[in-house]
C-alpha cells in the first residue's frame, strides 16, 4: 500500500493537513512522503514572506503542529535525520498565543523554519528536481 496521495485541508486557515501514511508502507516511501511534505511547507512560508507578523507568527505556529504530526506518521522511519525538525517544532511554539515573536525574532525563526525544512527535503524540494532534469537533458 502507499501513503494517501491526496492532502486534506485543516478547518483552520485552508492549509493542507499532514496526511497519515498507511501502515504497511516502506520505511522509504515514508520518507520519501515526508521530505516532500517538507519542501511543500518550505514552499508555502517563501510565499507568504510578505505577510504581516501576526499572521506569519500564526503559520509558523500551526507548522510547528504540521512538522510533529509529521514527525509521528513517520516513527521509526524518520529516526535518520529528523531531530532537526522535531527542534524546530519546539522553537516554533513560541509562536503560539500571547507574546509571540515578531521583527527580528520572527524573521529568524521564519528563516530558520525555511532552512531547516529545506535541508530535510533535500533532493525532493522542486528546485533540486529541477536542478536533475536540467542535467539530466544536457547529458
Amino acid at each position: 500500500m502507499r501513503a494517501r496521495k491526496a492532502v486534506p485541508r485543516s478547518a483552520a486557515g485552508g492549509r493542507a493537513a499532514a496526511p497519515t501514511v498507511v501502515p504497511g508502507t516502506s520505511e522509504v516511501s515514508q520518507l520519501a512522503w515526508a521530505r516532500r511534505q517538507a519542501a511543500d511547507e518550505a514552499d508555502a512560508l517563501r510565499a507568504a514572506r510578505g505577510a504581516p507578523d501576526a499572521e506569519r507568527a500564526r503559520l509558523l505556529a500551526d507548522l510547528a503542529t504540521r512538522i510533529e504530526a509529521l514527525l509521528a506518521a513517520l516513527g521509526a522511519a524518520g529516526d535518520a535525520g529528523t531531530a532537526g525538525l522535531a527542534r524546530l517544532a519546539c522553537e516554533l511554539h513560541a509562536c503560539d498565543g500571547p507574546g509571540s515573536p515578531d521583527g527580528a525574532r520572527l524573521d529568524a525563526l521564519w528563516q530558520e523554519a525555511i532552512r531547516v525544512l529545506t535541508g530535510f527535503a533535500g533532493d525532493a524540494s522542486p528546485a533540486a528536481s529541477r536542478a536533475f532534469w536540467k542535467r539530466s537533458q544536457r547529458a
